[in-house]
C-alpha cells in the first residue's frame, strides 16, 4: 500500500473556505462524503483520500489531503488532479510524506 500526504497551509479562512468547498475541490477525481470535519472519498476500488485538518509540532494549521492506494501511478494521477484544483483557489500543496507499506 503507498501512501502520500500533501498538505495546504495558507491563511486559516482560506483553509475554511476550500474546506466547505471541497465536493467541487473533488469533483472530476471521487464523491466526497463529509463525516464530522473530515472528508472521504473512494476514486478507485483500490485508493482512498481522507482531507482533513491537522496541525503539527512547529507547523501551523494546514489541510492534509491524505492519499492511500495499492497502485503507485493512482497517487500521482491524484496528486496531480489535487494540485491542480488547489491552483484554482490560489494555493499551492506541499509534499508532506511519502510512505509504502507491505500487505
Amino acid at each position: 500500500m503507498f501512501e502520500v500526504l500533501l498538505g495546504v497551509q495558507t491563511d486559516p479562512q482560506r483553509i475554511r473556505d476550500i474546506f466547505k468547498d471541497m465536493v467541487n475541490v473533488l469533483e472530476g477525481i471521487c464523491s466526497p462524503v463529509r463525516i464530522g470535519a473530515s472528508f472521504l472519498c473512494s476514486p478507485s476500488p483500490s485508493s482512498l483520500i481522507t482531507v482533513y485538518l491537522a496541525e503539527q509540532e512547529m507547523r501551523p494549521m494546514y489541510l492534509a489531503f491524505r492519499i492511500k492506494s495499492k497502485d503507485s501511478q493512482d497517487i500521482v494521477n491524484f496528486s496531480e488532479k489535487i494540485n491542480l484544483k488547489l491552483k484554482d483557489y490560489g494555493v499551492h500543496p506541499t509534499l508532506i510524506n511519502s510512505d509504502s507499506t507491505s500487505l
